[in-house]
């Protein structure tokens, strides 16, 4: 037992020793001293305090509203704040200045309610289609045309179409015994819900197919984004514009 406690005693001072700072004298190859020490100096940061927290709104007009309440009567000081256009769905009050640890509030924050997206990129069941593209498309551009062509489709058609990989081939049924051969636009103008809702949703082309796996199947249609982003650009763009023209008297930054 005592060579226990003695073990234990050895282990506490070694470990106090590697603590204690120590400072000691070296000599180079040039005759030059200097003094060191075993311990590595650092500077110890105060934490930041935490900032306001973020007022969080899902519409452009509850974002004026709000920013017009919260600035009443210091817009105008010094140029304090701006609205940011972040992107095509968030918009941002921040400050301009920063605090001493480098970070910029950002007193407001507007994104629109999350829907789910057309799904591009996939061939859907005709039905599925058509009702997508009614439900999530906003008027305007090729809308009536794809809703057309895409009710009239038979499976006899898409099996039987020709498709030179620019422009495809198919058959459509125009009343019960008719049936006349008409040429799919290889790409479509259409305007999917996809930024705040006050504002004109961006107009962009899609590459429009029809295929069909065989004559006992509805046809399956698909859409792909063929615009390369512009419409990003377009909407941030326009979600810019409507904040201007809202009376902020601030800057708003795209």
């Amino acid at each position: 037992m005592s060579s226990l406690i003695q073990g234990s005693d050895e282990l506490v001072k070694t470990l106090t020793g590697l603590a204690e700072v120590k400072t000691f004298d070296l000599t180079d190859t040039h005759g030059i001293k200097a003094t060191y020490t075993s311990e590595q100096v650092h500077e110890v940061e105060a934490e930041p305090p935490s900032q306001l927290s973020t007022v969080s709104v899902h519409t452009l007009d509850g974002f004026v509203d709000l920013v017009k309440e919260k600035l009443d009567g210091i817009q105008n000081v010094d140029g304090t704040y701006l609205v940011h256009v972040v992107d095509h769905k968030n918009v941002q009050l921040k400050s301009l200045t920063t605090d001493a640890w480098g970070r910029r509030l950002t007193l407001i924050a507007a994104s629109p309610v999350e829907t789910d997206p057309f799904p591009f990129g996939k061939f859907l069941e005709q039905e599925l289609f058509v009702i997508q593209v009614a439900a999530k498309f906003a008027d305007g551009g090729d809308k009536d045309y794809v809703l057309d062509l895409a009710s009239s489709l038979t499976a006899e058609a898409t099996t039987n179409n020709s498709d030179n990989g620019f422009v495809q081939g198919a058959t459509v049924k125009r009343g019960i015994r008719m049936k006349e051969n008409i040429t799919l636009k290889p790409r479509v103008n259409l305007l999917p819900y996809r930024t705040f809702p006050e504002v004109a949703q961006p107009a962009s082309d899609f590459v429009f197919r029809a295929r069909s796996v065989d004559d006992q199947q509805p046809p399956e249609l698909l859409l792909i984004e063929a615009d390369g982003g512009k419409w990003k650009v377009d909407a941030i763009n326009e979600v810019a514009r409507y904040l201007r023209t809202a009376g902020l008297e601030i800057p708003v930054i795209s």
